[in-house]
């Protein structure tokens, strides 16, 4: 997936696994996840020490 793909990770301290929540037009915040989703052609959380690491492969190949 590396060539037709760009790769993004970021690294948050917080422990909490993140989940989509059901769409809500009046919750303020918490959409990453849900955003990220909706972009991404596969998405992992891996949880470390102090933390978790969230990576997502977006594809760079046009859709169709």
């Amino acid at each position: 997936m590396a060539e037709a793909a760009v790769e993004v990770a970021v690294w948050d301290s917080h422990p909490e696994i993140p989940v989509t929540e059901q769409a809500d037009p009046y919750r303020a915040g918490r959409n990453g996840v849900e955003i990220v989703k909706a972009v991404a052609a596969d998405l992992t959380v891996l949880p470390e020490a102090a933390g978790k690491r969230v990576t997502a492969w977006i594809d760079r190949r046009p859709s169709a």
